[in-house]
Order: structure tokens, then C-alpha cells, then sequence
């Protein structure tokens, strides 16, 4: 074979190394971005309790007499790239005896009814819009047959995986949750429960820094009112306050989580109730969540692509060394 032969056989075997390059150029792709706001907050195990010697025990309907109430819920959630937009709600209201199970939903991937646990994220997952809501029990003994213990757990969430989109979800628990009642002999109460939270605001790095958000927050207090007299407790404890929590920096990931037992008496005393004296009882546990994407993703290569890259340079270099010792 002439040399130049040998020449014109080389640089036909440039055409697949620089194809190869060219391929892996093309298929440089978008790592998986997103924007996540979620906001869970529990509360479990509420007791309305009476002192009783040097001990507690939950009141019952030999301390009080109720005289009506109600649990109401109400959910909303909204995202621009379903339903056209337009928000969808749901709310309902019954006896204070009865439990609330009321959730709504849109978009692609959302959470399984009635499930209270954190997301997992990054990577975030899905496009959706979700508020769950669920109340269990009562607060007080209602009848011996009856366990004590009002479970309340509420959820929203907003997540977009990829493109230029907004959402929003809100639900309220015991908005309107309260009862009246009279007290049957002079009594002093408390109210305890289990707590847990966990709000997220997460901004996955390759998004383009402006104005991409993130935000999540919840909010609880309980309201004990008197008719008769000037009584008027109102109790937010010190772990459920400032729940909240956002970003608009790409790479955040911003988290706020904690559990633990609560008393009111030791943040705020004990509540004096008068004998033949009416009260009502409110608590009022909200959260609510909300993201949007509204800047093109920034091109991020794939690592496949990284290496199918530099394969195909390496290769090409090594053609380039070869032919010019020719």
C-alpha cells in the first residue's frame, strides 16, 4: 500500500471517531431538576385533662357538659399545567364526635392518600399539587367505650420535576374546630400532646438563579373562651411557632423538623373554669406549601455523555499523533 494510501485510509477513519464526539455533544442531556415545598405537621394523642388531687386525668362528661361543636376541614390545590389552572377544593363538616378524612390531588405522582411521611428528595419527584387531611378521636371522654386521644395530621405539598410551571396547596384542620360547653363544678385543666413537623424547601442546583421558589409553613394554637366571664386562653406553644421556611437560591436545601411532648401548663398554667359558667374550646391547625419554576433549566451533561465526550476527543488525538508520524 503507498503512503498515500495509507493517508486517505486514516482520515476515513476520522469520520466514525468524529462522529462519535458529535454524538456524545448531542446527547449531552438535563440532569433532573426541580423545585419541592412540602409542609407536614402532626399532632397526636391531644387530651383535655382535669386536675384531680396531685395528678391529671382526662375530663369527661362528669366535669363538663357540651352543648354542640364541630370538626371542619378544608383543601385546596392548584397548579398551572393541570386542570387548566383552576383551583380544586373540598371541605366538610360534622359533628366534633366524628373524624375528618377529606384530600385532593392533581398532577402526575402524587403521594398515596393519608400518607404522613416526609418526601423523599432530591431527586425531586413528579408534578403535583396535594393536601391531605385526617382527624381521629376526641379530646375528651365522651363515653367509657370511647379511647381519650384526638389525632391530627395534616399534609400539602408542591412538586415539579421539570419545566416552567406553579402550584399551591393549602389545608386547614379544626379551622372551625371547637365546642361549647359548661363547666359542672369548678375545675382547673391543661392540654397535652404529641407534636411532629417537617417542612421542606428545596431548589435543585441546576436551575437558573432567577426567581425560582420554594415555600412551606404550618401553624397551630388552641383557644379557650368564656361566655360568662373575661377567661380567654389562648395557647401556641414556643416548638410550633415560626414554622416556616423558603428559598429562592438555587442548590438549597432547607429543612425544619422536630418532635416531642407538650403540656400547656408548663408554658402557660393551668385554665380556671367557673362552675355553671359556658366556655367554647377551638384549635386551629393549618399548613400550607407553595413552588414555582418560572426559568429555563440550565443544560447540564449527563455523565454518560461526559465520558462518551472524552472518549471520542481521546481517540481523535491519538489519530491526530499517528498521522503525523507518517
Amino acid at each position: 500500500m503507498k503512503i498515500s494510501d495509507m493517508k486517505i485510509a486514516s482520515k476515513k477513519s476520522l469520520f466514525p471517531l468524529a462522529s462519535a464526539a458529535a454524538l456524545s455533544i448531542g446527547t449531552v442531556g438535563t440532569a433532573q431538576a426541580g423545585v419541592l415545598a412540602s409542609s407536614i405537621l402532626e399532632i397526636t394523642d391531644l387530651v383535655f385533662q382535669v386536675q384531680e388531687g396531685g395528678s391529671f386525668r382526662p375530663v369527661n362528661i362528669t366535669d363538663i357538659s357540651i352543648s354542640e361543636g364541630f370538626n371542619t376541614s378544608d383543601v385546596s390545590v392548584q397548579l398551572d399545567s393541570a386542570n387548566g389552572g383552576v383551583p380544586i377544593a373540598d371541605t366538610t363538616q360534622v359533628s366534633f364526635q366524628d373524624d375528618v378524612d377529606i384530600g385532593e390531588c392533581i398532577g402526575v405522582g402524587c403521594p398515596a392518600p393519608n400518607n404522613f411521611s416526609p418526601p423523599v428528595a432530591p431527586p425531586v419527584s413528579g408534578v403535583f399539587s396535594n393536601a391531605d387531611t385526617l382527624l381521629e378521636g376526641s379530646s375528651v371522654v365522651i363515653s367509657p367505650e370511647q379511647p381519650v386521644g384526638a389525632d391530627a395530621q395534616v399534609r400539602t405539598d408542591v412538586a415539579l420535576a421539570s419545566g416552567i410551571n406553579s402550584g399551591s396547596s393549602a389545608a386547614n384542620l379544626g379551622l372551625v374546630s371547637s365546642f361549647e360547653f359548661t363547666a359542672l363544678e369548678d375545675i382547673q385543666v391543661r392540654f397535652e400532646f404529641n407534636y411532629s413537623y417537617n417542612l421542606r424547601a428545596l431548589i435543585t442546583p441546576d436551575l437558573a438563579d432567577t426567581g425560582n421558589s420554594a415555600q412551606a409553613a404550618a401553624f397551630w394554637d388552641l383557644t379557650v373562651e368564656g361566655f360568662d366571664d373575661a377567661v380567654r386562653f389562648n395557647f401556641r406553644p414556643v416548638a410550633l411557632q415560626q414554622l416556616n421556611t423558603g428559598s429562592t437560591i438555587p442548590g438549597t436545601n432547607r429543612v425544619l423538623s422536630d418532635s416531642g411532648t407538650i403540656n400547656s401548663e408548663s408554658e402557660a398554667g393551668l385554665v380556671s373554669l367557673v362552675q355553671g359558667n359556658q366556655y367554647s374550646l377551638t384549635i386551629r391547625h393549618n399548613t400550607n406549601a407553595d413552588a414555582s419554576i418560572i426559568s429555563e433549566i440550565i443544560p447540564v451533561p449527563e455523565p454518560t455523555s461526559i465520558a462518551l465526550l472524552g472518549g471520542g476527543l481521546l481517540s481523535l488525538a491519538a489519530w491526530r499523533r499517528r498521522t503525523k508520524k507518517i
